[in-house]
């Protein structure tokens, strides 16, 4: 079970009847105007696998979270004090955001398990102190945003070979300490503005020419199904990938 709530007016702390939905996969309570902390009680959605909680007044510290089949977590946009990681996250966590809080201190460095973790958001925070090693040992992850914080040390030798994006400006931060541990073709460092006004240019390229491509895919497949009268088959194929499309897509902008 599914539950959408985002731009609902609660003024008010999460309901703790919400436990009681004990099979809920999703919830999404973005812009909802919810205030407090996160209640002990919604430990026991052990089903649910987005848990988006996005630009609302939630406070205290960010610590169990036993959700073991947790996808996607979001709590961007709120005021969270305080992280701890400890061996009970989900190992199924592909992307974690909580940018834009008032976290302080060094990340904690008891971290492990994590291999699906794609997209690590952490920008815009209090923090400091270096990079603790677990994040450069992330097999799968594809975009790490630290920017907007007081980090010092240098950028380190990464494990995972899916690096896209790296944002580390605003930070005290030393560039790279490694001379090959990074992809440099396929990744961007973010380090100052131009920088990233360089990389907006490339980014529109690539699109660009991706849309050229999918577009002389989409006709050529086109040209054949009406060509061999299989449309019926195409009509079904089509339906199937608008669903995964679609469905894709609001996952996407969820995480974003």
């Amino acid at each position: 079970m599914d539950l959408y709530l985002n731009d609902v007016n609660f003024i008010d702390k999460i309901p703790q009847s919400f436990t009681y939905l004990t099979s809920l996969r999703q919830l999404d309570m973005i812009s909802c105007n919810l205030f407090g902390s996160i209640p002990r009680p919604l430990w026991n959605l052990t089903y649910i696998e987005d848990l988006l909680l996005d630009n609302n007044h939630l406070e205290g510290p960010i610590s169990l979270f036993p959700f073991k089949k947790l996808i996607v977590l979001s709590l961007q946009n709120n005021i969270f004090a305080g992280l701890s990681f400890n061996g009970s996250w989900s190992p199924q966590l592909e992307s974690f955001d909580i940018s834009s809080n008032s976290l302080t201190g060094p990340i904690p460095s008891n971290v492990s398990g994590l291999k699906n973790l794609h997209v690590l958001y952490l920008s815009s925070n209090h923090l400091n102190g270096s990079i603790p090693s677990w994040i450069f040992d992330l097999p799968s992850l594809g975009w790490l945003d630290l920017s907007n914080n007081t980090f010092s040390g240098k950028i380190q030798e990464f494990t995972s070979k899916t690096l896209c994006y790296i944002f580390v400006q605003k930070n005290q931060m030393q560039e790279c300490g490694c001379d090959d541990g990074v992809p440099q073709a396929t990744t961007h460092f973010g380090f100052d503005q131009e920088e990233e006004g360089d990389s907006s240019i490339v980014n529109w390229q690539a699109v660009l020419m991706g849309y050229g491509c999918g577009l002389v895919i989409v006709l050529s497949v086109i040209y054949i199904m009406f060509a061999t009268q299989y449309l019926s088959w195409f009509s079904r194929l089509f339906e199937e990938l608008e669903h995964k499309i679609i469905t894709r897509m609001q996952k996407q902008r969820k995480i974003n």
